[in-house]
């Protein structure tokens, strides 16, 4: 299970190109880059990366800029303004976004504390049309997200930073946890999912800190691992600890199963904001299509000896055909792991592999329409799956080639397309050269 950051933030230093609305806690300038380097530094695989309200307000364009350019590593989140009457509008237009996944609400001392406030609500509506999860900054008005929770029942809403007030410096409130009761009650409504990042700054120990296992531990109880996502909130929680022992605090703690830590630091979080996670199905397909291609050489050079020329020349145009899908059904789940392969690369390399098995398939699938005694099922298997496969495989290279996440959906599809017809021609050779009669004819 990878590991994933809930809450992280990059931005430039200030210039006039884009110019900071206020300023953040943290160093003078956190890039994309150097997020990825802190990352990297500590093993996690991604992150949610939250464009600065303090700095851009409602402008994420440096965000996507990060995303554009570390697309495998970073999904996005961005404000919006509940008091604009085109909030819809906006959030219809940043689903549409490449690498965006959910919108964030400050409620902050200008925004309306009315539950009813249309504002907040048209924003919730727009958000579950979209299946947009909505990420609520709410310190100090838990209740009032009891009530949008209640009225939003199709709306997703997770609470910021453990719904408690934070410090930006040392040092933590004298009683971090007063508030938890109210935090408690919202597990009550299932849309409503929390946020585990920057606790350790609310700790008055240092590292492991481990004063706020036990409050932690009621929050998990009440809420279930599901619904709780760990995270940093680097680079404010800076002044109080390093990236590090905001990452390691969690993974040393004996206070957490492997299970249980799994689904904390990743698990939840994929599953709340629709993040898949290909690897391991991109690995089982690479290994199950070189598997396939080693047995079948195996058992051509095994049963080789025992055929005629004319079926030698006929196994040899079934065993190319199945070599070449199992070929591209490798060769695309490899390319997933390349580290740090952009989508251009994906997308470019993905669309060469689908045209040229493309054509292949269909120059295959006429030389079988000129054999009118074939088996159907293998006309079928060694021809319409691949052509589907190779079809989706151009679907995967298009949208990767402009950036969209579903890729990876077509690819996945296109690849299962090219194993399956793969399997099943593999087997129907094997089992044929392992029965044959064991002197030619």
């Amino acid at each position: 299970m990878p590991t994933i950051d809930s809450q992280v933030h990059a931005y430039e230093r200030n210039h006039p190109g884009r110019p900071w609305a206020g300023t953040l806690v943290g160093p003078a300038e956190v890039t994309g880059d150097e997020m990825v380097a802190a990352m990297d530094s500590v093993g996690v695989d991604g992150a949610l990366l939250v464009s600065p309200f303090s700095m851009y307000r409602y402008d994420a364009s440096y965000a996507i800029e990060v995303h554009a350019k570390h697309p495998a590593r970073f999904r996005l989140i961005k404000p919006v303004d509940t008091t604009d009457p085109g909030v819809a509008d906006t959030i219809a237009g940043w689903a549409s976004t490449p690498g965006a996944v959910g919108v964030r609400i400050m409620l902050r001392d200008e925004v309306s504390s009315d539950p009813a406030d249309p504002g907040i609500n048209r924003a919730l509506a727009a958000a579950a049309r979209h299946s947009l999860p909505v990420n609520l900054m709410c310190w100090g008005r838990l209740g009032q997200a009891a009530q949008l929770a209640a009225r939003n029942p199709n709306a997703q809403l997770v609470i910021d930073h453990v719904g408690l007030p934070q410090p930006f410096a040392p040092p933590p409130p004298a009683q971090p946890f007063a508030d938890l009761s109210n935090l408690l009650a919202l597990a009550a409504h299932n849309n409503i999912a929390v946020k585990i990042s920057g606790a350790c700054t609310l700790s008055h120990e240092p590292f492991p800190y481990k004063d706020i296992w036990d409050p932690l531990g009621r929050i998990f109880d009440a809420f279930g691992f599901a619904r709780c996502l760990w995270g940093t909130d680097w680079t404010r929680a800076v002044g109080l600890l390093t990236y590090k022992e905001g990452v390691e605090s969690f993974r040393v703690t004996d206070r957490l199963s492997d299970s249980d830590r799994a689904m904390l630091m990743g698990g939840a979080l994929q599953r709340v904001y629709h993040w898949p996670e290909w690897h391991d199905y991109f690995m089982i397909l690479g290994t199950a299509s070189a598997t396939l291609i080693g047995a079948m050489f195996v058992v051509v050079s095994i049963g080789s000896g025992f055929l005629t020329r004319e079926r030698a020349i006929g196994i040899r145009t079934f065993l190319t055909s199945t070599v070449v899908n199992l070929s591209a059904t490798l060769s695309g789940a490899a390319l997933t792991m390349v580290p740090a392969l952009d989508w251009l690369w994906l997308g470019g390399i993905v669309g060469v592999v689908g045209i040229a098995g493309l054509v292949y398939s269909l120059r295959e699938m006429l030389g079988f329409n000129q054999h009118p005694g074939t088996d159907r099922s293998d006309w079928f298997w060694y021809t319409i799956f691949p052509v589907i496969g190779y079809a989706l495989l151009l679907a995967a290279a298009a949208t990767a080639l402009r950036g969209m996440p579903v890729s990876l959906d077509l690819l996945a599809a296109a690849l299962a397309f090219l194993l399956a017809a793969g399997i099943r021609n593999a087997w129907d050779m094997i089992v044929f050269l392992v029965t044959m009669p064991r002197t030619p004819e």
